[in-house]
């Protein structure tokens, strides 16, 4: 996989809307991506914020 794949289906990744067998490859890339690493995890931290900002 390579990072313009990945970026596509991070959200997908984050909604748990994947299938095991891209979500194995695409962690596989995360783990040797420190580039899509980030945005994964800027991607947690927003939507965190998003589920946050609902329940109040």
């Amino acid at each position: 996989m390579n990072c313009k794949d990945a970026e596509l289906i991070l959200v997908d990744l984050i909604k748990d809307e994947i299938d095991s067998t891209i979500k194995s490859d695409l962690m596989l890339h995360l783990e040797s991506c420190a580039i899509c690493s980030k945005k994964y995890q800027e991607y947690q931290k927003i939507n965190k914020a998003i589920k946050n900002s609902l329940m109040l």
